[in-house]
Parts: C-alpha cells; structure tokens; sequence
C-alpha cells in the first residue's frame, strides 16, 4: 500500500521559520502564513495516545527542514519534531506562535539523500518537582517525555535519542471540543495532539517517502478489583455529607446523610450498617456542599446510646440515635446563626468528650458545655475546622483553630502569623513516640507549615510551592523507609485533568505527586500494615510510591450528583476490625471490603464524630 494511502489534507498551521531568516514585513508574514498552513499533510489519523513514528524523506540540504507533526482534530495547534542543522528540536506549537521545548546536538548530516526522523512519545515519570504518578491515564493524559533522533536512511540510527523533553500535552483547541472526560463543571477548550493524527510539513528540499507509525498502549498494572459488599440508593434523600457512628448499639457505625440550605441542615436519613433504613427527619435541602455540614453522631449526654447533632438556624439539636425523635433543641450562642462545623472535645476534664466547639465561618468561636452554656469564647482568624487533643497530658483538650493554639480555658497559647487561613488544623505524632506538632495548611495563601507546640515554626514546604492551594492534609506511614510518617496534600483549586495531590516527607520535602482526575476527599486506609490513599475521583487505592494496589467494581461515577462527588470515608462496618472504603455521592453509598488482614492502624485519622472535609 501507498504510504499516502487515505491521505488527509488539511490547512492546519503555520510552519517554522528558522532563527536565521529575516523578519518579514507584515504582509510577507500573511503570505508565508498562508503558505504555511496549506502545507501540512496528515497521512495517519488515531496513531495512539503514545505514539512512536518513523518518517522516511530525500533532504537536498541539512536546512530543508524535515518535520512531523502530531495535530489534535480541528485544532491548529500542534507539537513538531523537526531536523535542523547540526540537530533535533522538539516544539509546541500554540496560537501562531512556536515555543522550542528541547534542542539537541546531532551531526546528522552527511550530504544529499535519504534520511529517517524518528519520533515517540512515553508516559513521563517525573514532573517538574520529581516523581509523578498518573492514576488513569484513560481520563488523565499524563506528561509525556518525547523524544527524537534523526539519521541517514542506509545507516543504523543512534544509539541514543538526540533529544528528550518533558512537556504537558495540553494544547488550546476548539472550545467545547472533548478533551479528557473528567469535567463536569465545564466545557474544556484544551485539547490532547497525540492520539488524533500525525502527519509531516511538505517543504522545498523534501520529498516525504514514507510515514510509519504505531501506538504503544499504556496497560496499568494488574492489580485486585475490589467488589462492593453494599449497596445503598439514597435517592431523593441523598446528601454529600455522610456521617457515621453507632445508631443501634450493635458495635458497628450506621450512616445518617445530610442535606442542607446554606449549611444548615434541613433533613437527615439513616441507613443501618446494613443498608436498611432507620428514619427520617426533615424535609428540602440540597445535596451540594461547598463545606462541612454541622452534623455528627456522638453519645453526648453519657446516657450509653448515640445521638444525631445537627445545626438548623439558631439552634442545635440532639436526635435520638435509634429512632431520629428530638431529645433536646438548644440555642445557639449570641451572634451565631448556624455552626460552621461541630467539633467535639474534653475541655472539662470529664471521663469522655462531653463539650461541644462552635464557630461561625472565619471570625468567631465559642466553647460550649453539654448543654451548650458557653464556657469561653474567641475572636480571630478561624480558618475551617478545628483539632482538639490534649497535649500537654492535664486530661483536658487543647483547641487548634487557625493558627491559634487554645487551652482547655480560653487562653491562647499562641497565634502565628501565617497567610490567608488556615484549611487544615492537625495535631498530630510524625514519627512513632515523637513529640505532637501542629500542622496547617495555608491554603489560599499558598503555605503550609509544621510547628511545635510552643508555636515555633519547624518546617515548611521544599522547593516553596507557590500556586499550591494547601486544602486537606492527611498524615499516614506510607512508606516503610524511611521512618517517620508522610503527609499527602491535596491542590484545593486545581483544575480538572491537572489535579495534583503533593507527597510531603516530615521535614515538608517533596517526594512525589499524584496527578488524579479531582483531588480533592482523598482518605487514608490501613492496607497491608501500611496507609494507602483511597483516590475516590479516580477509583483507585494507591500506595506511597504511586502504585494502584486495588481499584472498584461499579463505584459511584465521578461527576455524578453532587457537588464535587464522589467523596470517601473509611470505617470497619462489618466488625472484622479493619477499615472498609466508602464512597458515596448524592443518590448511593457504596461500600467495599478491605482485604487486608487486621492490624494497628498507622494511619492518623480523624475520630469518626469529628469529620472534616478539611
């Protein structure tokens, strides 16, 4: 068959003009433009998304400019591969301008004849900042190393590429055109070359001979699939907040799901941990969540049996556990019309938790008894959800909010002077038998920083990220070497498609990324006497190294109802006495079973009842 078999022509973009050649006057620009664009042929349409092509041509002079192209469909943008003098280059081609991502040195050229440039594109397994993992690569396209060597035809090609690249292969195109399937919340006008077509620039000096190109496929590893155990449609009463604790007094956490109306919660539905359902209580709502919703499952008046808190306008309220009834509405404190979030604490120095933490959004937080008499108050920059542990061994908790430590009192310990505020407060152990340090995340502000609990500012991030949103910290062993735990960090406003969780060691030294279809409610689980990072967007468990160590049957579909969905949480729900995943959106929860033998769980995670999307 004719190598230019089913030939495609189409106008496309402009050629290169090379570094020596005079700038041309406004209308000789239009013309070669013109020239240009009507001179690139595309002989191969869907070469693959990883493409590796070989295109044969008579070159008259080393300056005759041999170049492939790899185009995406009804775009003009374009990446190149081009033969030039005493060399190879690689560039990118983006509105009628052209950006040389990598030139390398090859003493090609030997005279007048026939010549081979040959062009593949890998799965690159580094970024900018080290290590990168791509969990799907089916919704994601990764970054990709291209590379390309030139050589005389009747030679043998070198024995290394002449150059290599990393590059991201998002390009502009036609917007609304599709380019990764994972953009629910808006029409994408990027568009992805490789795997569209690819083709060469018909230039005086060149007579193209050939074009071969083959894809060489991105299988992923085998790993086990993971099949769900239950089930639950929640239907019209679905929510995108879920919180878990002990309705029924079996020992095993139920499900009550939330719907609110700016936060404040206007109805609930529990689901037995075996998926029947409990009761209701309210009516409306929406399932869209942009926060936390101040609703949790906690035995607060002591009585042995668990109740429901939630916030409605002006008052808290505390359901009865098993059958939903109101056990007792308490008013809110003065100038707090809905909580922001609940966190519960031991801020009495009682046997059990038995106080309750209220804040209004960013200013304002108030220390509530059981009955929700205010004990103290503070004013500041409360960031989201805030920590309580004890720290300092008195049998009372300490409160994190922002970045002001509190005691168990009201003082305040400390307050550093960190940007915007705080998204995440953690208090917690790096290092088995080490001391407790504050983490925070300074998410609009670009920050991030762990100190000591005399407010002394130990570590943060290297290299400094400075367009990072530090939004949830999760903190887990998720490597055996070296010692000493990780924390796994999610970029709170990236977009779509470019989606990165950072990999931090305990000294904030960047270890690697995780570039996921959405970042954000990644949870950490026990798996194997390790913590692994359950990716709900992309439906996947991954270790501390990148690899996919289990993946869902039938989860619930990234982009499905509610904001931002699917979201994961992590409880034993079938008694065995380790974590099953769950996920869930607004109309199912979906819950898989862990594998893993039981053992101590490594990963530092929040107790169930205080729950933060932070």
């Amino acid at each position: 068959m004719s190598p230019l078999s089913g030939l495609l022509l189409v106008a496309v973009f402009p050629g290169p003009r090379l570094a020596a050649d005079p700038i041309p006057s406004e209308e000789r620009a239009a013309a070669m433009e013109r020239e240009r664009r009507a001179s690139v042929v595309l002989s191969r349409p869907d070469v693959g998304l990883f493409p590796h092509c070989r295109a044969r041509a008579e070159l008259d002079s080393p300056s005759s400019s041999a170049e492939v192209v790899f185009l995406a469909t009804d775009a003009d943008n374009c990446y190149v591969a081009r033969a030039v003098p005493d060399g190879v280059l690689l560039a990118k081609r983006i509105d009628e301008g052209e950006t040389v991502i990598a030139e390398g040195p090859s003493h090609w050229w030997t005279g007048p004849g026939e010549y081979c440039l040959e062009v593949e594109a890998v799965v690159s397994d580094r970024d900018e900042h080290g290590p990168a993992w791509f969990l799907n690569t089916a919704t994601v396209p990764p970054l990709l190393r291209l590379r390309a060597r030139v050589w005389r035809a009747d030679g043998e090609p070198p024995a290394r590429w002449t150059v290599s690249a990393i590059d991201d292969p998002v390009i502009p195109g036609r917007r609304g055109e599709r380019y990764w399937d994972p953009d629910p919340f808006g029409s994408s006008s990027a568009r992805y070359p490789f795997g569209s077509h690819c083709g060469w620039r018909e230039a005086r000096g060149v007579r193209w001979l050939a074009l071969e190109c083959s894809s060489r496929p991105l299988v992923p590893p085998r790993c086990p699939l993971l099949e769900p155990i239950l089930r639950i449609p929640t239907g019209e009463r679905g929510g995108c907040w879920l919180a878990l604790g002990d309705l029924t007094g079996d020992g095993r956490p139920d499900f009550v799901v939330a719907r609110n109306d700016n936060q404040a919660v206007t109805a609930l539905t529990a689901y037995g941990s075996d998926g029947r359902e409990l009761w209701r209580w309210g009516e409306g709502g929406a399932a869209d969540i942009a926060y936390d919703v101040p609703a949790t499952v906690y035995d607060l008046d002591g009585d042995g049996r668990a109740e429901v808190l939630c916030s409605v306008r002006g008052s808290l309220l505390l359901l009865d556990g098993e059958t939903g009834r109101e056990k007792a509405r308490f008013p809110l404190p003065a100038g707090l019309d809905v909580a922001d979030c609940l966190t519960i604490a031991n801020l009495r120095g009682g046997e059990r938790p038995a106080d309750v933490v209220l804040k209004s959004r960013y200013d304002h937080l108030w220390a509530c008894d059981d009955r929700l008499s205010v004990l103290w108050e503070w004013a500041g920059n409360t960031g989201h959800c805030p920590t309580a542990r004890d720290i300092d061994g008195d049998g009372r908790d300490e409160v994190l909010c922002g970045y002001a430590l509190i005691d168990h009192d009201g003082r305040v310990l400390w307050e550093l002077p960190l940007p915007d505020h705080a998204d995440t407060t953690r208090l917690v152990q790096l290092e088995p038998g080490g001391p407790v340090r504050a983490v925070l995340g300074c998410g609009g502000g670009s920050d991030m920083v762990i100190a000591s609990l005399a407010g002394e500012i130990l570590h943060r991030p290297q290299p400094p990220l400075a367009d990072f949103h530090f939004q949830t910290i999760n903190v887990g062993d998720l490597r055996r070497d070296p010692a000493g735990r990780e924390l796994i960090v999610d970029d709170g406003w990236a977009r779509p498609g470019r989606a990165q969780l950072a990999l931090f060691d305990a000294q904030l030294r960047r270890i690697g990324t995780y570039y996921s279809a959405y970042q954000r409610f990644a949870r950490l689980v026990s798996w194997g006497g390790l913590a692994r990072i359950v990716m709900p967007a992309d439906g996947a468990i991954v270790d501390g190294r990148g690899r996919a160590v289990a993946r869902f049957v039938d989860p619930p579909p990234f982009g499905g109802p509610g904001a931002e969905s699917p979201m994961a949480r992590v409880a034993d729900i079938d008694g065995d006495g380790q974590d099953e995943v769950i996920l869930y959106n607004a109309e199912q929860i979906v819950v898989y079973r862990n594998p893993s033998p039981p053992s101590p769980q490594p990963a530092v995670q929040e107790r169930l009842y205080n729950f933060t999307y932070y």
